[in-house]
């Protein structure tokens, strides 16, 4: 019995290796306010995400950063199936965050998988 309930600890400890590689996912579309102009309090943001893997990629989320006010916001958790895509929307409040242009990272990231783009934005 203690063989079997430390058989199950191990297995249960070692982490899973995903066949989906970094590779297999791609931002494809990144929306940052309109047409890359804020002139509201908030920023409304769509980005989608292809998995061109066999397998599907499960609880990952898009993150948005203005790199030099550390301004931030994620989405939730969401789940991508083989061969297919998903976008999430995220809104915003960017009341904070000086006037002017801004370099903005957007990242997808799912367990080991991390892509990254950057987009300029300019707050009026």
């Amino acid at each position: 019995m203690k063989k079997i309930a430390l058989i199950l600890m191990l297995v249960l400890l070692v982490p899973v290796i995903s066949a989906v590689q970094s590779e297999d996912v791609v931002i494809r579309r990144i929306r940052l306010g309109d047409y890359g102009v804020v002139s509201t309090r908030e920023m409304r943001s769509f980005v989608y995400v292809r998995n061109n893997a066999e397998e599907r990629i499960d609880n990952g989320h898009v993150t948005v950063r203005f790199m030099d006010d550390g301004f931030y916001d994620s989405s939730s958790h969401f789940d991508i199936r083989s061969n297919s895509g998903a976008g999430r929307s995220l809104v915003s409040d960017v009341y904070g965050v000086s006037p002017g242009e801004h370099l903005v990272k957007v990242t997808y990231r799912a367990g080991n998988i991390r892509r990254v783009k950057y987009r300029r934005v300019f707050i009026e």
